[in-house]
């Protein structure tokens, strides 16, 4: 299954809801691998970095 996520916080955000959405995508990324999670974001800064192949 291919899942879209707004990762805007992710990439943006260093506290609160930052956190969370590095931790949900980490997350289901090592948990769930059989699907796909597409992040979208208006801006990617180098604080986070998405896992993946």
């Amino acid at each position: 299954m291919r899942i879209g996520f707004d990762a805007k916080r992710a990439f943006q955000n260093r506290t609160g809801l930052g956190n969370y959405s590095r931790t949900l995508v980490t997350s289901l990324a090592e948990y769930h691998p059989e699907h796909e999670y597409v992040l979208f974001a208006p801006k990617v800064k180098p604080l986070y970095r998405p896992p993946g192949p």
